[in-house]
């Protein structure tokens, strides 16, 4: 009892010591943090957070990349939060139950990565913005010795636009992966200075590699192949990112999902599961290696894949693995292509392919093709529906399957949802997945149904294709080279280079007795302070203001007044 009493009050004293800090960029470094007179810098929180304090970062630009730490714990987490639009470079995790929430994240810098998590532990990165950056959008980042270095994460509700080489890239154990979108994710950044040339290259939705991973609900969608439309040599800006009709994709191999190794600094998935996700690349490249695939696996042990939806033309592949289980998905190809193909299995056992609707698998080796016969005789398949409109399904029929009876979609390929009137209703084998793609129970009638969705469920409408991001305004460039010199006790002039050529106007700010912000007009390249003291120092900065967009500050000068 009297543990007891002694842990309750610690939490209770931990709860009331917790703080809840501001940033502004109205604020100071030098000031309390409180709402009244808030930080300057996200990096000031960093800094300064422990266990069970909270950063709001108010609305506005702030030019800087953030590196945290500082642990909180499982009770008490550090957790750095968005008021309004805040743009931002970035964070660099390296610490324990921290939460980064909310932040819209642009970052250009060569090998940039929007948030890197390394050497951490029960980290939230949820509801965040992230497009534009050069090397990826998420890293949960462990080295092949050390996979527990990274574990236990939930990466949830993010938002991944044309970020280079990935939207997601999971490492470590046990993280969970939720309803994140990612999207236009492309090969050949503009930024990527360092490995400009480097043959890895790639476009991918969410590579993952490390043990006991969940991913669920997330969403890929418009990865294009690029090809003959690629645009090289394109300037490094976000104008050029944020303008979809540059195509900066060459031969990528797209995949939704990828996992392989040992390579590099990567290992191979195992004891995953991939469920309820929806992934869509319909592009079609002649040459057929380059098709976009759902499921990339290489190298990969136990890894169950149930209740997706895929539309494209390459269902997926698995190479030197074991234990792979595809189960309740629903295929979708192009009945136009004659490359639309399902599974490919090489040097693969143990694999389970069951309760999967494969519709529209035109290529001859048809929806279920072992490469040799390792994989051949290492496949459990049966109970699926598999149909196509141009002929008789390839290959044969396994037990239980429904064989070329059109599955009748709601409205293929837009909404995959089974009419009353399907045959795959039913007609599936109990595999104990107790649920659907819409979070549905199974089953809903007198057996279970073939498929991502479970009909006779409550229906949730796909969404239409996701639109295209606005495109991102550029930056205001912050002005630089900032001088000055005082022409009396009472009176300061300086001079600044103005690099933007589109502000509405500038801010400078004042420290020295006192801080204050003087307002300026547009265009200008110096002016003279003339509220002052004699034998005083004075430090002066100024930034750039475009209605509620602001630059970032120059550099800072120190001048004082003389004595008379």
């Amino acid at each position: 009892m009297f543990k007891v009493a002694i842990a309750l009050f610690l939490c209770v004293y931990s709860m009331a010591d917790a703080a809840t800090y501001n940033v502004s960029k109205s604020g100071s470094d030098s000031n309390a943090g409180t709402q009244s007179a808030p930080w300057l810098t996200i990096q000031k929180a960093a800094n300064t957070m422990v266990g069970g304090d909270t950063a709001i970062i108010q609305a506005g630009n702030y030019a800087e990349r953030v590196t945290v730490s500082r642990s909180g714990s499982s009770s008490a987490p550090i957790v750095f939060r968005a008021d309004g639009a805040v743009t931002m470079k970035g964070f660099a995790l390296n610490a324990d139950n921290v939460t980064i929430s909310g932040f819209r994240i642009i970052n250009l810098d060569d090998g940039a990565i929007g948030i890197r998590v390394t050497n951490s532990g029960n980290c939230v990165i949820e509801n965040n913005d992230i497009r534009y950056t050069t090397m990826g959008g998420i890293s949960l980042w462990a080295l092949p010795n050390a996979p527990a270095s990274v574990h236990d994460c939930i990466v949830r509700n993010n938002t991944l636009v044309r970020n280079g080489q990935y939207g997601l890239e999971i490492m470590g154990v046990r993280h969970l992966v939720e309803n994140n979108e990612v999207s236009h994710t492309v090969q050949h950044h503009p930024c990527n200075i360092s490995n400009r040339t480097a043959g890895w290259l790639d476009a991918d939705g969410i590579d993952f590699h490390g043990d006991g991973h969940v991913f669920r609900g997330n969403t890929v969608h418009h990865i294009g192949f690029g090809g003959s439309g690629y645009a090289s040599g394109q300037p490094c800006s976000v104008d050029v990112l944020a303008n979809l009709s540059i195509d900066l994709n060459n031969n990528p191999h797209i995949d939704c999902f990828q996992t392989f190794g040992p390579v590099g600094n990567k290992v191979p998935a195992t004891n995953v599961t991939i469920e309820r996700n929806h992934c869509h690349l319909p592009e079609y490249l002649p040459d057929f290696s380059l098709s976009g695939k759902a499921f990339q696996i290489a190298e990969a042990r136990n890894v169950a894949i149930k209740n997706n939806v895929w539309v494209g033309l390459l269902a997926g592949l698995a190479i030197d693995s074991v234990g792979i289980q595809y189960l309740h998905n629903t295929f979708y190809g192009d009945p136009s292509n004659n490359f639309s193909q399902g599974l490919k299995f090489t040097n693969s056992t143990s694999i389970v392919v069951k309760n999967n609707i494969f519709a529209e698998q035109n290529n001859g080796v048809g929806t279920i093709w072992p490469n040799d016969s390792v994989s051949a005789g290492g496949i459990n398949a049966g109970f699926n529906c598999v149909w196509r409109s141009a002929g008789p399904p390839k290959r044969a029929a396994d037990r239980g399957d429904v064989w070329g009876v059109n599955p009748q979609f709601v409205s293929a390929p837009g909404d995959l949802h089974l009419q009353s009137t399907s045959t795959c209703i039913d007609a599936a084998t109990n595999l104990a997945i107790n649920d659907d793609h819409d979070g549905n129970a199974r089953p809903q009638g007198n057996g279970y149904d073939m498929g991502a969705y479970e009909f006779g469920g409550t229906v949730t409408p796909p969404p239409p294709p996701p639109p295209d991001p606005e495109p991102e305004p550029t930056p205001l460039a912050a002005p630089s080279n900032l001088a000055g010199q005082a022409l009396s006790s009472s009176e300061v002039r300086f001079s600044w280079r103005d690099n933007s050529g589109d502000e509405t106007g500038f801010q400078i700010e004042r420290n020295g007795r006192g801080t204050k912000t003087i307002s300026i007009g547009a265009n200008l390249t110096q002016f003279t302070d003339t509220d002052l003291r004699k034998n005083t120092t004075y430090d002066y900065r100024i930034r750039g203001v475009k209605g509620s967009t602001v630059s970032a500050w120059s550099n800072t000068i120190r001048v004082r007044t003389p004595s008379r």
